[in-house]
């Protein structure tokens, strides 16, 4: 089996939804206005599905050409559609408004509002995990799926939880790459509440933790390094981009290929 890439997904402003790439440019060690944007409360906290879970209630939809971002509420049925520079103060006042409290738009040109950018500028899973993981929660689809755990890089073309291969063990990096774009492997990434609801209507899956801790226990791969951390509830994988790679290309179709010293 060759792993190759299969998705590209970015999320404009953190937290919100997704805009699906055929290719991707590497910015400043991340993807090219990937997490661009972030919202913050009064006390400068992130506004996201952790603390907010109201935001599962907002769409948003992102045109990159143009610059924009609509918003669509459904508890309202309306959509509005916004300059992502132009119109920064219209944007804090509509969703100050949706959220119930004074929120600001802020931006990074080098798309760093990331939870862990020191070490991690992307993620990297694989459809195959996804998919094995419908089958322990049989009435989340592959898509559902897919918008719970929000990966950058999705790969087919490998057995269930292949992106293991990209880490090791704790403290210990993995080099490879995707066509010429050098990449590091750093460790698998730990989850949070988020997985547990649904990313469209809010609502927490019963036990969905320990539905997925049980899954990821039965399922894990000999070769996998993961029974080294402490504990199971991890999918995707942290993986940092060396400053050199800036203004390369990560396209569909290309493959992964792990450096071997």
């Amino acid at each position: 089996m060759t792993p190759v890439v299969s998705k590209i997904l970015i999320y404009p402003i953190k937290s919100f939804d997704s805009v699906e790439l055929s290719e991707a440019m590497i910015g400043n060690s991340c993807l090219l206005h990937d997490r661009e944007f972030a919202v913050f409360n009064a006390e400068g906290k992130y506004v996201n599905g952790k603390r907010t879970p109201r935001i599962n209630e907002l769409r948003s939809e992102f045109d990159l050409n143009e610059f924009t971002v609509a918003f669509h509420s459904e508890e309202k049925n309306e959509t509005e559609r916004f300059h992502l520079l132009n119109d920064k103060t219209q944007i804090e006042e509509y969703l100050s408004d949706f959220f119930g409290n004074k929120v600001f738009l802020k931006r990074n040109e080098n798309g760093r509002f990331l939870d862990i950018p020191d070490d991690s500028g992307i993620t990297v899973s694989s459809k195959a995990s996804l998919e094995k993981l419908t089958e322990y929660f049989p009435d989340i689809s592959l898509k559902q799926m897919r918008s719970r755990f929000r990966a950058n890089i999705e790969i087919s073309g490998t057995e269930p939880f292949w992106e293991d291969r990209l880490f090791s063990d704790p403290g210990i990096s993995i080099e490879f790459r995707i066509n010429d774009v050098k990449l590091t492997g750093i460790s698998p990434r730990a989850r949070c509440i988020v997985p547990t609801r649904d990313a469209v209507s809010g609502i927490t899956y019963p036990r969905f933790t320990k539905i997925f801790t049980e899954a990821r226990m039965q399922t894990l791969p000999d070769w996998s390094q993961l029974d080294l951390y402490d504990h199971y509830y991890y999918l995707n994988v942290d993986v940092s981009i060396p400053e050199s790679e800036t203004g390369k290309e990560i396209k569909t179709g290309d493959e992964i290929i792990i450096e071997v010293k």
